[in-house]
C-alpha cells in the first residue's frame, strides 16, 4: 500500500511539475516585449500670443485717389516710391496722353533709324523734338496733380493695417500683459489702388522682416520648460518658425514669455494675435512606455531578455531626458557617447513585468 501511495505521489509531482513547465513556457511566449529603437520626439505646447514687430506706417499728405506701386509683401529699398495720390481726375488722362507720346516716340525712333532719305529724316526728327517737348510739358503737369509716397527705410511693403501699430512696439514689449494677449483680436483693414484716400490716413506699412517677436503667457509650471536663450520652434499655419527665448517676466502666478524669431522671411505681416504650438524640446532617443518600467533598490528601470540565455535582467534607465503621462524618453546619443550602463538600441524589454514572466527563461 505504500508503494502504491508513493507511486501516486511521485506521479502527482512529476504531473504538477510538467503542468509548471508547461504554464513557464506558455507565460513565456505570450508575455509582450518591445525591442527598442531610435524615435524623434518633439515636446510641445498650445498657447497664445501677440506679434510685435519693427515697423512704421505712412500717411498721405493729400487727399486723392491712391496708386498702389508693389504687391502686398514686395521688399522693397530706402527712398523707394510705393504709391502716388492722384490729387487731380485729370492725372489719369494725363497718363494716357503720356503713354500715347511714348508709342508715337517709339515709333518716330524707328521711322528715322529705317529711313535713307535725309529730308525725310530731319522732318521726323523735328518730329520726334516736338513730341519729347510734348510729353515734358505733360510730365510736368502730372507731377502738380500728384504727391507720391516713398520709404524711409528697406524692409516689407504692407497696405494692411489694425491701428495697433503704435501700441506694439519694441520698446513697449515688456508692458504686454495677459489681458491684452486675451482680449486682442485680428482686425486688419486694406488699402486698394484707385481707391479714395483722405489727408492723415495710413497709405502704406513698412516691416523689417528681421525684427519680429511673440509675446505670450503660460504658467509657472509651463515656464519651467524655458530658459533666457533657448532655441525653440514655433509652429504657425502649419509652419515651422526658428525663434529663440528672448526674455522671460514673473507676474504673479503668470509668465510672460517674448520670443524673437529668427527667420528672416516669415510672412505673417497681416497678423496681431494668433494661438500657436511651441516645440520646446526635441529629442532623438529611445521611447519607453511607462508600463514596462519599474523601481527596485530606488532605482528606475526595465527588465530586458538577454538575447543569448533568453533570461530577463533588470536595467536602470540613466539618460532621462523627458518623462509625459505614457513615455519616458532616453537620450541615445548622449548615453551611447557617454557609454552609460544603461538599456541599448534594439534591446527587448518586458511591456508589463509581474511577479513571474520577470524571473523566467523566455524560451
Amino acid at each position: 500500500m505504500k508503494k502504491i501511495r508513493r507511486s501516486k505521489v511521485l506521479i502527482l509531482g512529476v504531473f504538477i511539475y510538467l503542468i509548471f513547465q508547461i504554464s513557464l513556457v506558455f507565460l513565456s511566449k505570450n508575455t509582450k516585449t518591445l525591442a527598442l529603437e531610435v524615435e524623434e520626439f518633439k515636446a510641445t505646447m498650445k498657447t497664445k500670443g501677440i506679434i510685435v514687430r519693427e515697423e512704421y506706417v505712412i500717411n498721405s499728405q493729400e487727399n486723392g485717389i491712391v496708386d498702389l506701386k508693389f504687391k502686398e509683401g514686395d521688399k522693397v529699398r530706402k527712398n523707394e516710391t510705393i504709391a502716388c495720390i492722384k490729387k487731380d481726375k485729370k492725372v489719369d488722362k494725363i497718363d494716357k496722353k503720356i503713354n500715347e507720346a511714348n508709342e508715337e516716340i517709339k515709333d518716330i525712333t524707328k521711322s528715322i533709324s529705317e529711313s535713307n532719305n535725309e529730308i525725310a529724316k530731319e522732318i521726323e526728327e523735328n518730329k520726334l523734338k516736338n513730341k519729347k517737348e510734348e510729353k515734358k510739358i505733360l510730365e510736368s503737369e502730372k507731377e502738380k496733380g500728384t504727391s507720391y509716397i516713398h520709404t524711409e527705410m528697406s524692409g516689407v511693403v504692407s497696405y494692411k493695417f489694425d491701428n495697433k501699430e503704435d501700441k506694439y512696439t519694441l520698446d513697449e514689449l515688456k508692458k504686454i500683459t495677459k489681458n491684452d494677449i486675451e482680449k486682442e483680436e485680428n482686425n486688419y483693414n486694406q488699402v486698394k489702388s484707385n481707391s479714395t484716400i483722405t489727408k492723415g490716413e495710413p497709405v502704406a506699412r513698412i516691416i523689417n522682416n528681421y525684427e519680429s517677436y511673440l509675446v505670450s503667457c503660460i504658467s509657472k509650471d509651463e515656464s519651467k520648460n524655458f530658459v533666457k536663450g533657448q532655441n525653440v520652434k514655433i509652429v504657425l499655419n502649419k509652419e515651422e518658425i526658428d525663434a529663440k527665448v528672448e526674455q522671460i517676466e514673473k507676474n504673479g502666478s503668470d509668465v510672460v514669455i517674448i520670443f524673437k524669431i529668427t527667420n528672416q522671411n516669415v510672412g505673417i505681416y497681416d497678423t496681431r494675435v494668433e494661438e500657436f504650438d511651441i516645440i520646446y524640446k526635441q529629442i532623438e532617443g529611445l521611447k519607453i512606455p511607462k508600463s514596462s518600467v519599474k523601481v527596485v533598490n530606488e532605482k528606475k528601470g526595465v527588465y530586458v531578455i538577454n538575447e543569448q540565455t533568453q533570461d530577463t535582467e533588470f536595467i536602470e534607465l540613466k539618460g532621462i531626458e523627458h518623462e509625459d503621462d505614457e513615455f519616458i524618453y532616453l537620450d541615445y546619443y548622449k548615453n551611447n557617447i557617454d557609454r552609460a550602463k544603461t538599456v541599448n538600441l534594439y534591446d527587448e524589454i518586458i511591456l508589463k513585468p509581474n511577479a513571474i514572466n520577470k524571473n523566467i527563461k523566455m524560451k
